[in-house]
């Protein structure tokens, strides 16, 4: 005998493998990141590279290359993450970093800050 109660759980799942099955169809469950993401995290970091010897190496080190005005970030990475390297490129002076220029998105834009921002995070 088929209660109000069990119908309603009958019910509710239905509806879950449907969806299931739907999303399942239409590719709407996260893939595990493969070879194509670690591929496109090292073209970021090369693309954040060349951003890098554009706008950075002028006052910054990195290994034996690069000037000395500004902090070697030769291992940045170990000590900062994206959001506060984010934050520092925009507007350094938030960071009690006076001679540091902040950079418009006219400058470098959100696309190129995210690629910058990949490199030196990788600096480990």
């Amino acid at each position: 005998m088929l209660t109000s109660r069990s119908f309603l759980a009958a019910a509710a799942l239905g509806l879950v493998l449907a969806f299931g099955a739907t999303a399942l169809s239409a590719g709407a469950w996260p893939k595990k990141p493969g070879k194509g993401a670690a591929a496109s995290s090292k073209a970021l970091i090369a693309e954040g590279k060349t951003v890098y010897n554009a706008n950075c190496v002028g006052c910054h080190v990195i290994g034996n290359s690069g000037g000395k005005v500004g902090p070697a970030l030769t291992h940045v990475g170990k000590t900062r993450n994206a959001a506060w390297l984010t934050d520092e490129i925009r507007n350094p002076k938030k960071h009690n970093h006076p001679r540091m220029p902040a950079y418009s998105p006219a400058q470098i834009d959100n696309a190129k800050l995210k690629a910058l921002v990949a490199y030196l995070v990788s600096l480990k």
